[in-house]
């Protein structure tokens, strides 16, 4: 995950190694499902606020948690890392694609992805 973070923040030069996901893509993307949640919640408590009945006693402990104009707040700050998340992954998936050149972008249409054997030829 440490050579992952310095190649992202361009101090290491070298790609790191592993077919698919590095160990800090899994990591961010826990982060992102948890986002996915904050936003889920945030959003329907907001939605069912005044409703009452069912709903509001399914979501109600949100605002016992935080006042609504803070839910909102947390609602919005979700969303915009979760767009600056979309912006970073098409980065980096590009990226991947052009300097490590293994088709993390063209395997997408195709549904091939190439793999470096041990001799460095792709396969």
């Amino acid at each position: 995950m440490r050579r992952a973070l310095l190649y992202y923040l361009f101090i290491r030069r070298v790609l790191p190694g592993g077919v698919g996901h590095n160990a800090l893509a899994a990591t961010t993307y826990t982060l992102v499902f948890a986002l996915f949640l904050v936003e889920i919640i945030t959003g329907f408590a907001m939605l069912t606020y005044n409703w009452g009945g069912v709903w509001h006693t399914a979501l109600g402990w949100v605002f016992a948690i935080a006042a609504p104009q803070q839910i909102h707040l947390i609602h919005y700050l979700a969303m915009w890392m979760l767009l600056g998340f979309v912006v970073h992954h098409i980065y980096s998936a590009t990226l991947f694609d052009i300097e490590g050149r293994e088709g993390e972008i063209s395997s997408i249409i195709s549904g091939y992805k190439t793999v470096r054997r041990h001799g460095g030829r792709m396969k």
